[in-house]
């Protein structure tokens, strides 16, 4: 079965003490996330623009 999502598993449990969301730099947006364990994730989120002529 096809997933239409992406599972950080390192993350399943874990408490969110700080989650910040980066504006588009041209890179995509940037995705911060500062757990109360005093580890932390992020990530960078993006997408293609395309057009499909006929």
């Amino acid at each position: 079965m096809r997933e239409d999502y992406v599972e950080c598993a390192d993350l399943s449990g874990k408490t969110i003490q700080t989650l910040r969301i980066y504006k588009d730099t041209g890179d995509g947006t940037e995705i911060q996330i500062e757990l109360t364990d005093g580890t932390s994730f992020s990530c960078c989120v993006s997408h293609a623009t395309s057009v499909i002529g006929s």
